[in-house]
């Protein structure tokens, strides 16, 4: 039921389009509300515009920005769009689940710090400094990667990860480990009725206590900045205490139902969020799958045996529960998630208790410190040790109506009815997404194409047969985020061979490349990075040809001697420039793909 009130509540709130942003650059004065991602060239923040949230990218000047601040922007605002590439998460549709209802991007002379203004609620932003302040008192002690996983699994603040560690804890299955959930609120928990509550006798000093509980809860999510499962373990948590401290029969089903409910009241768009659809059903599945599996003696009469069993079956169950949708939306199975967990949650036990001692006695920080240290250390170790196992990921893409198939085949086990005619029912509909498989895989073969990418970095993806694929930027700029976006282009076609990072200048079978053209089957592409005159060059018929911020020259006099069939107008442009070349595409007639609106450019190839 409450998932059919989250669709209503979906569409009437979708229903009235939201006001469009000015067409034009203008002035908009912003408050920082949070800093995503910080390095030595960009920040990445989300602020406040008039009321309305947006996310945008500044191009560092030096100046250091803080939570609270207040920008004056020179930009354009968008409302968010989606990056067009094959296989790739829809970052747009996420903006806009969050509340975010505009991008921007300015260079370091289209933006300065002008001091504080009043826009987010003040409660908010006192949370938010707050985080900041912790994070700097980490980083006076910690720095690399240790000051990231910290910060990250204590505080939430993911943004000092780099791309290679949040690749490590996805291929390992251990993401919810520094993306707070109801792991990290059981160790609060934990230590408060242990110290507290077990004494309370009385009821209403057993209300009391879980009043401050929930006070103390409540403080964590908000300094936390509210992720989604956070949230709801939260919501959980204060219900089942209230409900505890009145010594009230606790349903975990109605609880959760409660709790959807909430969320689909003040955020009809968690429906459609990955990351509440994972954090509920891993709880569903707590809930139907626990109950079944047996206690052993020699557990039951031993209370370590207990505990450890308890975190082993509660997190076997959660991943059964959670396993068909995760092969859906990220086409990956983590084999060793369930072992890796296990080995894990002590030394997040020891980071998160370390974390608090670190800020309850300043004095020693300076030792807890190495002792966190060292603890994220072995951490990463261990993890970068099971992702070089073999077959530690299983790359897998099922279709909705296989995702929807397995789930339907789990239900089957919990209704009432003749085993044998359930069984029946079951292998019938294993046939079905067997057959579906087979089906899909003949269907939909890896056809042999290039692909440029809506990326700053241009990247090119050459998918040259059924085995081999190549990648690289003309921009001499590659990294892994390059790999990952070839390897979903790759997974959409539910094809899982790995692509090869393309040096230039390249000769293979079919394929060449250099610092200007690419040349792969019948097809020939041109990124020009000088000056082309008409006078002692030949035309040159290519069939695509890359305007990229290293375009040198006129564009009609390289239109002139490459006469392309297509103009890519390139995702690392400047908004005048790319404003400039646009105009010119439209005032000349030519045929042009612009990568920012119409996503990836793709073409087939053929020998």
């Amino acid at each position: 039921m409450p998932f059919f009130a989250g669709a209503a509540l979906y569409a009437f709130k979708h229903s009235n389009k939201p006001e469009p942003w000015p067409e034009d650059r203008n002035v908009s004065v912003l408050q920082v509300e949070n800093i995503l991602k910080q390095n030595p060239r960009s920040w990445k923040i989300v602020a406040h515009i008039d009321g309305r949230r947006v996310v945008g990218q500044l191009l560092n000047d030096s100046t250091t920005l803080h939570v609270g601040d207040s920008l004056m922007i020179m930009a354009h605002i968008d409302v968010p769009k989606a990056s067009g590439n094959p296989g790739e998460f829809n970052y747009a549709a996420y903006l806009l689940r969050q509340g975010i209802e505009g991008t921007f991007f300015c260079y370091p002379n289209e933006w300065k710090l002008i001091g504080h203004k009043h826009g987010v609620p003040p409660s908010l932003l006192w949370f938010a400094q707050q985080r900041e302040r912790l994070i700097t008192q980490y980083a006076d002690v910690l720095d690399g990667e240790e000051l990231a996983v910290i910060s990250s699994l204590t505080l939430g603040d993911r943004s000092l990860l780099t791309h290679k560690s949040r690749e490590l804890f996805a291929h390992t299955g251990t993401s919810h480990i520094i993306a707070l959930s109801g792991f990290h609120l059981s160790v609060l928990i934990g230590i408060f009725n242990f110290l507290l509550l077990g004494f309370a006798k009385r009821t209403r000093t057993r209300l009391l206590y879980s009043l401050v509980l929930c006070v103390l809860v409540g403080a964590f999510v908000l300094l936390c900045g509210m992720p989604v499962s956070l949230v709801r373990a939260a919501l959980m948590t204060m219900i089942f205490q209230v409900l505890l401290a009145f010594q009230r029969d606790i349903s975990t089903l109605n609880t959760l139902s409660l709790v959807a409910l909430l969320f689909f009241i003040f955020s009809p768009d968690s429906l459609f969020d990955v990351g509440f659809q994972l954090s509920f059903l891993s709880m569903l599945a707590i809930y139907v799958l626990l109950p079944l599996l047996p206690s052993p003696t020699w557990v039951v009469k031993r209370k370590w045996a207990k505990v450890l069993y308890g975190i082993f079956t509660i997190s076997l169950v959660a991943q059964i529960g959670t396993l068909p949708l995760v092969a859906y939306h990220f086409h990956t199975i983590p084999l060793y998630a369930l072992p890796t967990a296990f080995l894990i949650y002590p030394f997040a036990y020891l980071i998160l208790g370390g974390g608090l001692l670190f800020f309850i006695l300043p004095f020693a920080q300076p030792f807890i410190a190495l002792f966190l240290q060292t603890a994220t250390l072995w951490l990463m170790k261990m993890l970068s040790a099971i992702a070089l196992l073999p077959y530690s990921t299983i790359h897998i893409a099922p279709s909705a109506l296989q995702t929807a198939l397995v789930y339907i085949i789990l239900l089957l086990f919990f209704l009432k009815g003749k085993w044998l005619r359930k069984a029946c029912v079951q292998m019938a509909l294993v046939g079905v997404i067997l057959l579906l498989s087979i089906t899909m895989r003949t269907t939909h073969p890896l056809q042999p194409q290039l692909a440029v990418f809506n990326n700053y970095q241009n990247p090119i993806h050459i998918i040259a047969d059924t085995h081999y694929s190549y990648v690289f930027s003309p921009n001499n700029i590659s990294t892994d985020y390059t790999i990952s976006l070839a390897s979903n282009h790759l997974l959409s076609y539910r094809n899982y061979t790995s692509p090869t990072l393309l040096d230039i200048p390249a000769k293979l079978p079919a394929l060449y490349a250099d610092s200007t053209f690419l040349i792969a089957g019948n097809k020939t592409l041109a990124y020009p990075h000088f000056p082309i005159r008409t006078a002692g060059h030949k035309p040159l018929k290519v069939d695509a040809m890359i305007v990229s911020r290293k375009f040198r020259g006129d564009l009609l006099t390289a239109v002139q001697v490459l006469q392309p069939e297509v103009i890519v107008i390139g995702a690392d442009l400047s908004e005048a420039w790319h404003d400039d070349i646009l105009r010119q595409c439209k005032a000349n007639n030519l045929h042009y793909h612009d990568l920012r609106t119409d996503g990836a450019f793709i073409i087939p190839l053929t020998n």
